[in-house]
């Protein structure tokens, strides 16, 4: 009976402050939100490799160079050599390679139907069912080790392809080209057949081995990878697992290593072996910490100001009700009594947000979803959910420990004193400002960061490929056509197609992305002399190619024949001014002479250009790209068309990807561009939150001085008066707070510009717009309140008091 007393009492309190108390319960709910995003993105890093049910005993071996200070992959032959010493620390060795990752292959499906499939493949031994444990739906490990090129494939990759996991044991798949370290025997087009002999349970993606990509299939015993190729001599870059016997660890492991001196010779080097927890190496890697780091940092930043609005109000609450609980423990009421009557109304609070919280996420499943740099993360909204309910817990802990401070308080105020309200509470506002200080610090730094990422996403977009307008690279469509079961003559017939729209300007052939590589690296400028090496990017072109491109020419002409090249200003500097007419030579020792010097070619800003040579081709032996150029306001409408032309053409089994020349630039550059969307969410969360906690510190001030107001409106105090008297507290909070964020952003921005060659301006006039951007809000919170409150009628504001 008393907890629902209780709850009536804490709704009543609710309804009482309803506006205060909304702010802050939306506060809270979505900054619940962002925190646990964040959190889950920090915990599925430091959960890696989890998913593999040997984790704690499994220790990955890499070399060691003493000189460079750095662990370096290994080769196939250390597992080799580890296994015939026989180490009694080790149960067993597992190599994996996913050197080669993706691989096409003409797939058996139904009725001797071949469809084409590009999959993700890692190469393994025999050992990788005793050590990574994977487990199997369907099919026999036992086969797959013991046959030639067997697949183990995943559960989500038989579905996708058969529907019925079991329909997949058996089926054959063709692979339709070859490997640099498949035998001389096998044609360029592949043609090597694979057997799937086991369907095993999808590993996480948050494992070491590939990282954010869905590992579609294991081969074994596979006679075009690198385990059983002469080149495992040769090539470094396989991951080497050494399952430990129990109770042993890979840091026991690694000093056995040390104190053996175990090493292992690669090419001309003897290298230290190394032993540490599988995934160490990974996660402790530079860019991924610092990324973890930020985004925990991020999420913190966002809760810590949702909750100094929440639990501000919560105590200021209960301390207005000091007269209360006075007269409780007059009347009888416990120590535990109170408490559990202010636990009851902090815990109704705090679930109240929880539930926000979980209806957002529920909301927002189908967009939970990251796509950035090649690599995807789909959040397990259930996850998540039982991820937030850990943060509620303690978030209740908080408030049971405010409440237990609270109840304190009042156990040792004088009974008369709490009653007669004759308590002084010094320090309260000053402790309010400084709470509002530190929301509003945060605000500017989220703020200035989100200008900054939009600001150089825009720079980083005029300078790659700067030739082109921002419109003319959205109207240019990047078509992929790396299709193995097509010949040049078909891709040929493709583009021909493309060509015959009637929206379509021109259209450029290449051999790849011009944002994904280039044709080729190095020439030299002496025929058969290794040392007059010259290390530069070489790009196939067509005749086109300039005028496609609006690249100007500084002097000579474009190539016409096949034996001319046109080299850029930045290698022009690099080789002299003296090298027009004058021949460059190619690994087969084919001359080529210099005709022209055109203006840099941009293809990357986290780099200087080392400058582009470009050669005439026809593309007649291969073509990987086509870039489509259309009519002004015509590139939706193309874009349609093409889509059909590859649905018609293309296999069912192909996703057709039709994109612009822009989306391509935002999908290289997304750091800036997939990031900024991202802080500019958290930006304005944070806005949003420090708005309604200065509206809920503006409106607590201009209510507990109303009388003041009054009689100052009566001795002849006007607008302007009235308006400085509160407003002086907002403009020193703001100053104060702007002065220290814009000094850590500064801070800031000088550490992230150095990834780049370029960079946007950020002076003072950057800061000086921000300022009075965010001030403006600030200013339109406070003033709206002030107005409402100088509307009194002094008269009847004295007489009601």
């Amino acid at each position: 009976m008393m907890i629902t007393h209780y709850l009536k009492v804490a709704f009543r309190n609710l309804w009482k402050y309803k506006t205060q108390h909304l702010i802050a319960l939306a506060g809270v709910g979505v900054a619940l939100l962002c925190f646990s995003i964040c959190l889950y993105l920090v915990r599925y890093v430091h959960d890696i490799n989890h998913c593999f049910e040997n984790y704690n005993r499994i220790a990955e071996l890499s070399l060691y160079d003493e000189e460079e200070e750095a662990l370096i992959a290994t080769p196939v032959t250390l597992a080799e050599e580890l296994r015939i010493k026989k180490q009694d620390e080790i149960e067993a060795l597992c190599v994996v390679d996913h050197s080669y990752m993706e691989r096409p292959f003409n797939v058996e499906v139904r009725d001797g139907k071949q469809l084409p499939y590009t999959f993700n493949v890692a190469e393994t031994d025999s050992s990788f069912f005793q050590v990574l444990t994977p487990q199997i739906l369907c099919g026999s490990a036992e086969v797959a080790k013991m046959m030639p090129n067997s697949l183990v494939v995943s559960e989500s990759m038989a579905r996708r392809v058969y529907g019925d996991i079991r329909q997949a044991i058996g089926k054959q798949l063709v692979m339709t080209r070859r490997l640099s370290t498949s035998p001389d025997s096998t044609p360029r087009t592949g043609g090597i057949v694979y057997t799937i002999q086991a369907v095993i349970a999808d590993i996480s993606e948050n494992n070491s081995i590939s990282f954010l990509n869905s590992l579609d299939m294991f081969s074994i015993n596979d006679s075009e990878g690198i385990i059983q190729s002469d080149a495992r001599y040769s090539i470094i870059g396989s991951y080497t697992y050494a399952l430990l016997r129990e109770g042993v660890t890979p840091e026991q492991l690694d000093e056995r290593f040390r104190k053996v001196k175990q090493t292992h010779h690669y090419f001309v080097t003897d290298y230290v072996v190394r032993a540490y927890p599988m995934g160490a190496a990974f996660v402790e890697r530079g860019d991924l910490r610092v990324m973890a780091w930020i985004t925990m940092a991020a999420g913190v930043l966002i809760l810590l100001v949702a909750l100094l609005n929440f639990f501000h109000l919560l105590i200021g609450s209960f301390f207005t009700r000091m007269r209360e609980f006075s007269i409780r423990r007059v009347a009888g009421a416990t120590a535990s009594g109170v408490f559990l009557q202010l636990f009851v109304h902090s815990a109704l609070l705090i679930l109240l947000a929880g539930l926000l919280t979980f209806v957002c996420i529920e909301v927002l499943t189908p967009w939970l979803q990251m796509e950035m740099a090649g690599i995807s993360l789909q959040i397990d909204s259930s996850l998540l959910m039982r991820q937030t309910f850990d943060y509620l817990l303690g978030l209740l802990g908080v408030g049971a420990l405010i409440c237990w401070f609270v109840g304190w308080k009042v156990r040792h105020t004088p009974v008369h004193a709490g009653v007669t309200g004759g308590i002084h509470r010094r320090g309260k506002k000053r402790l309010r400002n400084l709470l509002l200080g530190v929301q509003l610090f945060i605000c500017w730094v989220f703020i200035s960061l989100a200008a900054a990422l939009y600001l150089q996403s825009d720079k980083t977009g005029r300078t790659l490929f700067g030739t082109l307008s921002l419109e003319e690279k959205e109207q240019i469509l990047s078509i992929p056509m790396d299709f193995s079961f097509m010949n040049a003559v078909q891709k040929q017939d493709l583009i021909h197609q493309f060509k015959n729209l009637s929206g379509v300007e021109e259209v450029l052939p290449a051999d790849i992305n011009y944002l994904g590589g280039v044709s080729g690296t190095g020439m030299y400028t002496e025929k058969d002399n290794k040392g007059s090496y010259v290390d530069v990017n070489v790009m196939r072109i067509t005749s086109g190619f300039f005028r496609f491109m609006h690249i100007p020419m500084r002097s000579g002409h474009t190539p016409r024949e096949s034996s001319d090249l046109v080299i850029d200003e930045a290698l022009s500097h690099r080789l002299g001014t003296d090298i027009m007419g004058k021949p460059l030579y190619n690994y087969d020792g084919d001359a080529y002479t210099v005709k022209g010097v055109c203006l840099t070619f941009v293809s990357s800003v986290y780099y200087d250009s080392e400058g582009f040579i470009f050669l005439l081709s026809g593309f007649d032996d291969y073509c990987g790209h086509c870039y489509v150029k259309c009519k002004e306001g015509q590139a939706e409408t193309v874009s349609q068309e093409v889509r059909k032309i590859l649905k018609k053409t293309l296999p069912e089994s192909v996703e057709v990807k039709v994109s612009t020349f822009m989306d391509d630039i935002r999908e290289s550059q997304a750091l800036e561009f997939k990031l900024r969307g991202i802080v500019l969410f958290f930006s304005v969360v944070v806005l949003v939150i420090s708005l309604l906690g200065v509206y809920s510190a503006v409106t607590i001030d201009t209510e507990y001085r109303r009388k003041e107001m009054a009689i100052r409106k009566i001795n002849g105090a006007g607008m302007r008066q009235i308006v400085w008297l509160f407003a002086r507290l907002y403009v020193t909070l703001l100053t104060v707070t702007a002065v220290l964020g814009f000094a850590l952003v500064e801070f800031l921005l000088r550490q992230f510009s150095t990834l780049y060659t370029v960079f946007f301006q950020h002076g003072v006039a950057f800061y000086f717009c921000l300022f009075l951007s965010v001030s403006l809000f600030v200013a339109l919170t406070v003033a709206f309140r002030i107005w409402q409150v100088s509307r009194v009628n002094p008269a009847e504001e004295i007489k009601r008091e």
